[in-house]
């Protein structure tokens, strides 16, 4: 992970910065991003700049990690869960590890990205544990920090390997595994 990605994410996700406040987040994102988007322009013309997939992949991940107004929690979580049911309405077993691993939370009230409270590296609302993940999910294009990345890259990895991702929560969510598999 660069420098440049490793200051996103604290931005982004830590729970250590929370004194600072939305409005410096943002403008330090939009400072970033800006500064991306310079040197993005410089590389089109440059060929031995920094490359630009490599910049186009950060100025995307900047973009993505601007802290929203909060909403209610309340209207938060319903529109969270309606997006991964309909998201995951052909795979049952997604939606349930969702609401065992998360209860349907990507971000918690004060912006950052929500964290596994066992396993702080594991994010979001599938719970994707970025020490093992964060590059090959940026790699596939999923940011992990965004609730459709999150999502994306659960889907992934349970194309690849079925529910074996989410094993430590299986006592929570294996009934509705049976189910499937009895229909």
């Amino acid at each position: 992970m660069s420098d440049i990605e490793r200051f996103l994410s604290y931005i982004r996700t830590s729970d250590g910065n929370k004194g600072i406040p939305l409005y410096v987040k943002n403008w330090l994102i939009f400072a970033l991003a800006t500064g991306l988007f310079l040197l993005i322009s410089t590389a089109s013309t440059d060929q031995s700049a920094i490359p630009l997939d490599s910049l186009s992949t950060l100025a995307s991940a900047a973009s993505s990690a601007v802290v929203k107004d909060e909403k209610d929690s309340k209207d938060i979580k319903a529109d969270i869960e309606n997006v991964v049911r309909s998201t995951y309405s052909d795979a049952p077993v997604l939606i349930e590890i969702a609401k065992c691993e998360s209860h349907f939370t990507q971000f918690r009230k004060s912006g950052s990205v929500f964290r596994g409270q066992v396993v702080p590296a594991d994010v979001g609302i599938m719970q994707i544990n970025e020490v093992y993940h964060l590059d090959r999910a940026m790699k596939l294009g999923f940011n992990i920090y965004t609730t459709e990345g999150n999502l994306g890259y659960g889907r992934y990895l349970y194309e690849k390997y079925g529910v074996k991702p989410w094993g430590a929560s299986k006592p929570c969510w294996s009934k509705v595994e049976k189910f499937a598999k009895a229909n």
